[in-house]
């Protein structure tokens, strides 16, 4: 980065969107997008972590952060049932390891151009998926379990009175 450039969208950090304008993307694209275990490769080939640092130690930060983004939203959110919003952070991690939040999409492009985003994102809304109707299981399991509990308390109630 330059001042001298700052008016090239191409030298700075930016998305895939933005990207796929150089002429080099086509031969180059596929590696401005990587998965966690490709990140874990390349850190462990250049000696700058140890087996396992990815999982054990960036993901739980980048799940902390993200804990935190939800947390600090969460008074803006409108909830309703069956409803639910897929968010999309994007990372970066720099020089000394640590993680960045550089945004939060809402409705993020599931494109699949890239191979890593073709190994990733079936797993991520498969998962997605998972999460939500068990999230929705469970839901109808308490609400079943206090209507039960409401009917026997009422019930008693009749028997008693």
């Amino acid at each position: 980065f330059s001042l001298d450039s700052i008016d090239d969208r191409l030298v700075h950090l930016t998305n895939a969107a933005v990207q796929k304008k150089h002429p080099d993307y086509k031969t180059k694209g596929d590696d401005s997008i990587m998965s966690m275990s490709d990140l874990q490769s390349v850190l462990e080939q250049q000696g700058n972590v140890s087996v396992g640092w990815v999982e054990n130690v960036l993901t739980p930060k980048m799940q902390l952060i993200a804990q935190q983004v939800c947390r600090a939203a969460q008074s803006k959110w409108i909830r309703r049932r069956g409803l639910f919003e897929l968010l999309g952070l994007d990372f970066m991690v720099d020089a000394s390891l640590t993680p960045w939040l550089i945004e939060v999409n809402s409705n993020p492009a599931l494109w699949m151009h890239s191979p890593t985003q073709r190994e990733v994102l079936p797993a991520l809304i498969r998962d997605t998926i998972h999460l939500v109707l068990e999230y929705h299981q469970q839901l109808a399991l308490q609400t079943a379990a206090a209507a039960s509990s409401a009917a026997e308390a009422a019930a008693a109630v009749k028997v008693t009175g």
